[in-house]
């Protein structure tokens, strides 16, 4: 009688242990592997920027075809999903499978939160290690006199005066408010007329400014006066001035062609300015060049400061109170938090200065006002 074959016997598994069970997770390495990959995007990034930066603007570019699809701003819907998501997984976890659920809800949020970063970092961040927009333009920035600070100041000075006296304004002698749509337009032709002398103001989808909706009464308060989505590609705007609505939308239209710290977006955002040959979107470009400049140049010589503002024609100083009163609403500690949250998120990014980077862009203006000869001696 042929004997049945012994069964193989297997050892029972123990298992495993609460420290196991969290190395084992799926969750974790994702984690983990989305970490790696962001850190070689960032080194990529820094070491072969050129290359990346072409991948980073086919994948704007094809966010904004999408986006410009819509008349509404998605950045907010983007933003309120993200938010959501991210509070709801732990909460939900919880309620479902207490701290274990609580555990794997927080463990998605961060894989949540390290993929935005990842793709942050590659849609944008690596815009930030190009090469500088002087070199990129040919400008030669280098440190300035007094003198040469004043005549800057002085020769766009002259620029608003004049550019004052042509816009539209009610009875009041209030600026007239320009159409956002064609002001975008005209702003978008002039970033790529620019484009045929340098080309990284050149692209091949267009992009589409978007006024701010649900988050627009909002940003004011934080001292936010417009934004980059790099996700959806898009340049929104909130509530200013109308003296300022063109440079707002030229500044976000910079950011949208790669053009990452704020100085340098705030020079180009004048270049396209004055490239129109709208008097109005020319006189937003030329009034923020000039307080740019007469800030500076009042930190370093009040009294010349103080002699060029005497100068300064009925209109323009109207605008200038206007603007004034605007900002003056706003003041307060709401305003304080947010400029410490801009000004952090600068300096993560490498603008050493934070919020004073803004600034910087008088040293691009005084180079290029020298390279036009409209930086004589004073």
């Amino acid at each position: 009688m042929r004997r049945r074959p012994n069964r193989w016997q297997f050892a029972a598994r123990k298992p495993f242990t609460g420290r196991q069970r969290a190395i084992a997770h799926p969750c974790l390495w994702y984690c983990g592997a989305v970490a790696l990959l962001w850190a070689l995007v960032t080194l990529w990034g820094r070491v072969h920027n050129a290359s990346i930066r072409v991948v980073a603007r086919l994948c704007s570019n094809g966010a904004a075809f999408v986006s410009r699809l819509f008349p509404i701003p998605l950045s907010e819907w983007l933003v309120f999903l993200a938010v959501a998501a991210l509070v709801a997984l732990p909460v939900w976890g919880a309620v479902r499978r207490g701290k274990r659920g609580l555990a794997k809800g927080l463990c998605r949020s961060l894989a949540l939160l390290l993929t935005i970063g990842l793709w942050f970092s590659m849609f944008w961040g690596v815009n930030y290690d190009a090469a500088p927009l002087a070199q990129q333009l040919g400008l030669e920035a280098k440190p300035r006199s007094v003198d040469e600070l004043y005549a800057a100041a002085q020769t766009l000075l002259e620029d608003a005066n004049r550019l004052a006296d042509q816009v539209e304004r009610d009875g009041d002698g209030n600026c007239a408010a320009g159409d956002f749509s064609a002001m975008s337009q005209d702003l978008w032709e002039d970033y790529q007329t620019l484009g045929q002398q340098a080309p990284l103001y050149r692209s091949a989808v267009a992009r589409r400014p978007k006024q701010a909706l649900v988050l627009g009464p909002l940003m004011p308060w934080v001292g936010i006066a417009g934004y980059y989505f790099p996700f959806s590609a898009e340049p929104v705007v909130g509530p200013t001035v109308p003296t300022h609505t063109a440079y707002n939308i030229a500044h976000e239209l910079a950011h949208s062609l790669g053009v990452a710290p704020e100085d340098e977006a705030g020079f180009s955002a004048y270049l396209a300015c004055m490239e129109s040959e709208d008097p109005l979107i020319q006189y937003s470009g030329a009034l923020n060049a000039y307080i740019y400049a007469s800030n500076a140049l009042y930190d370093y010589a009040p009294d010349r400061a103080n002699d060029l503002s005497a100068q300064v024609n009925e209109n323009l100083r109207h605008d200038i109170l206007a603007l004034n009163a605007f900002l003056a609403q706003f003041e307060g500690p709401v305003q304080q938090a947010g400029d410490a949250i801009n000004d952090t998120y600068l300096r993560v990014q490498r603008q050493e200065q934070g919020l004073n980077s803004y600034g910087n862009m008088v040293d691009l203006l005084m180079a290029y006002l020298d390279q036009q000869g409209e930086l004589g001696g004073s």
